[in-house]
């Protein structure tokens, strides 16, 4: 039975209705059981216009809930869509990135595997490479120091009878000399072809300008200004500043000789190394041995802190100093930047204000700043002459800083590896104390070490050059090639830029230069030896045009301090030392790891 709606409430119906798909006037069908069991919550239509089994038009809330579910739906499909959307955009992006790493990836491999046969192509050969460490995955990983690592390629190459060969740090090739004639060609006859050290040197860092790492006509101008300071009449000058520090050294070691206290001699013989360069560079007191934890202590070992980071760093200013380049890394902390400066600046000024005049390194460098040139004399003094250019406040300070790279830790580790093997060796010690006391009986006249008395202590040269034949401190030399270079007697060709690295460790310990080469034994550099050797048999502070400009102010230091010590003392291993001394595999340095403890007593 239909139930109708009069006109008027049709009417009503028809104003109440909101947008519906259901069109004004057309009849709808509404079941009974819905209208009997509405509940207020669920109510579909208003009761005073419904009646059971009535044609009646769909009121507001039919619709509205019909709309609703509508726009449920809808906005479900809109949802799923945009879902699929999104993750078939992040799939897309996926599969893009994947791509693009194994393009990357790829390209990395051809870069590496091309670089790999550079020797190949050369005809060089070369010990296998690997992925991606070359073949310095030891040193990289400081597993050994690149000295250890450079010795065993040098042992490689000559069991292999082969007189140079190459290397591969990460990818970049480096030629390996092993032939004595082929080093002397690089270092000495043939130094026109090899004139710079591939060193990190950048203007943005200014004191990575120091003569180290300087190149070309650079290095020249700057090497030829700072000679002069180096000569032996300046050595003369400082060898009374040397001897005031290591009297500091010995009322350090008297006091614990009456104590029966043991001696760290690693640490002791930095803080004196630093103590030297102090008073001698920049006329300062650093007070080192009196105070282990001074200022400039602080700054000097940050530089030098033989960590990870510091390790790594320097393989990359040696070996590939483009990458340090490229990312603009600077060598010097800030803090250690900063010090230098700030002591370069008000030293300057204070001696150019008082008009102070000392006879050191930095008197040296004012005389170049003010356009001077030094010339040498016979009593050490300097004499200033026209030249220009000047030097800036940075470059000062950059050369002050390559004394302590130079003067520094190779001294210190020098000193304390010859006391350690002069502990060791008791016959030997007791030999080299016979001749420095020998030497203070003739000079009666005065007690006191001089520079002359120094002079005629022939055994403490074999010892000292024994120590430095055996514990190298620079166990590599590097050099890069200025201009391509073919190897005599060969169709090899090192083209420019290549690096070498000349293994200066391995040539020390090759048994056929040195027999039995693990030994100390200072006799294998008496006059006759030396005559039978030859000449790069022995390069701890390099050959040639380019060696260590400071190398005979640093052997007089350490005689002096081998010399003071030995009048003075004996000394014993003590039995916390752990033996063999192993190298540390955090530095470049032959620097022993462990710590090397003493005992002194009085004689």
């Amino acid at each position: 039975m239909k139930l109708g709606l009069n006109t008027q409430e049709k009417e009503a119906v028809s104003e109440k209705t909101v947008d519906s798909d259901i069109e004004p006037g057309e009849d709808i069908i509404v079941q009974k059981e819905m209208i009997e069991q509405r509940t207020p919550e669920k109510e579909f239509m208003p009761p005073e216009i419904v009646q059971p089994y009535s044609t009646v038009k769909k009121n507001n809330n039919i619709l509205r809930k019909g709309k609703k579910k509508s726009t449920e739906k809808t906005n479900t499909l809109r949802t799923l869509l945009l879902y699929w959307s999104l993750q078939y955009k992040k799939c897309v992006n996926m599969e893009c990135c994947s791509v693009f790493l194994l393009v990357i990836a790829i390209a990395i491999l051809i870069i590496f595997k091309r670089s790999f046969s550079y020797w190949k192509k050369k005809g060089v050969y070369a010990p296998t490479p690997s992925f991606p460490f070359g073949n310095a995955k030891n040193a990289i990983m400081q597993k050994c120091c690149i000295g250890i690592e450079l010795k065993d390629v040098y042992n490689h190459f000559k069991e292999r009878s082969l007189s140079f060969g190459g290397y591969y740090f990460l990818t970049t090739p480096i030629f390996i000399p092993v032939d004595l004639n082929v080093i002397k060609k690089i270092l000495i006859t043939d130094f026109n072809h090899f004139t710079n050290r591939s060193y990190f040197s950048q203007k943005y860092d200014p004191l990575s300008q120091h003569l180290f790492a300087l190149k070309g006509a650079e290095w020249k101008i700057m090497r030829s200004k700072l000679t002069p300071a180096f000569t032996t009449s300046k050595n003369k000058m400082l060898f009374e500043t040397v001897l005031m520090c290591v009297k500091d050294l010995i009322i350090l070691l008297d006091n614990a000789s009456e104590m029966n206290e043991k001696i760290e001699i690693k640490n002791l013989s930095s803080r004196l190394a630093i103590d030297v360069i102090a008073l001698c560079v920049f006329g300062i007191e650093a007070d080192s041995i009196k105070n282990p934890n001074s200022k400039i202590k602080k700054n000097v070992t940050e530089y030098f802190h033989p960590s990870p980071r510091n390790a790594f760093m320097l393989l990359l200013a040696l070996i590939n100093p483009k990458i340090l380049s490229f990312f603009k890394i600077k060598m010097t902390s800030k803090n250690v930047s900063d010090f230098f400066m700030n002591l370069m600046e008000t030293t300057v000024n204070y001696r150019e204000t008082n008009n102070l005049i000392r006879k050191d390194f930095i008197h040296l460098l004012l005389q170049i700043k003010n356009n001077s040139k030094i010339n040498d004399d016979a009593v050490g003094g300097f004499q200033g002459t026209d030249l220009a250019p000047q030097l800036t406040i940075e470059e000062m300070a950059a050369q002050c800083l390559v004394f302590f790279i130079g003067g520094f830790e190779t001294v210190s580790c020098t000193i304390t590896y010859c006391l350690y093997e002069l502990a060791k060796n008791t016959a030997i010690q007791k030999k080299a104390r016979a001749e420095v006391r020998k030497c203070f009986v003739e000079n009666s006249e005065n007690d006191q070490l001089t520079y002359a008395l120094l002079q005629k202590m022939c055994y403490i040269n074999k010892v000292v050059y024994e120590t430095l034949r055996l514990y190298p401190p620079a166990a590599t030399l590097l050099r890069e090639c200025s201009k391509d270079y073919i190897i005599p007697n060969t169709n090899v060709r090192i083209e420019k830029g290549c690096s070498v690295l000349v293994p200066t460790l391995g040539i020390h310990r090759d048994p056929d230069l040195y027999p039995n080469p693990d030994e100390f034994d200072p006799e294998r550099f008496s006059p006759e030896n030396i005559k039978n050797r030859h000449a790069c048999a022995w390069i701890p502070f390099g050959e040639g045009p380019r060696n260590c400009i400071a190398y005979q102010f640093g052997l007089m230091e350490i005689k002096i301090v081998l010399a003071t010590l030995l009048n003075r003392y004996q000394f014993t291993i003590n039995s916390e030392t752990q033996q063999p001394l192993i190298p540390s595999s955090k530095t470049i340095l032959l620097l022993p790891s462990n710590k090397v403890w003493l005992n002194f007593e009085r004689l």
